[in-house]
């Protein structure tokens, strides 16, 4: 994988490694396939399926580590 394929991701941990997401789930997920944006940006990931009707993005480990500086990424 180049570096130009980690979009979001690169310089970061990927939101797949720091939830210990299997690859039988990560490799569909939507997050993982465009990796172009965080996960919290997509409209549905793998995690929708795993828990569903439950997607607290604001309480997640990877949003409250990355959320805070992607807004200020995205306000230039």
């Amino acid at each position: 994988m180049t570096s130009e394929d980690m979009g979001f991701w690169l310089g970061r941990e990927p939101c797949w490694v720091m939830t210990d997401c299997s690859s039988i789930i990560h490799k569909k997920c939507p997050a993982y396939l465009d990796r172009s944006q965080p996960c919290w940006e997509h409209r549905r990931t793998a995690s929708d399926k795993v828990f569903p009707g439950f997607r607290d993005c604001q309480g997640c480990k990877v949003f409250r580590r990355y959320g805070p500086e992607w807004k200020l990424d995205q306000a230039w």
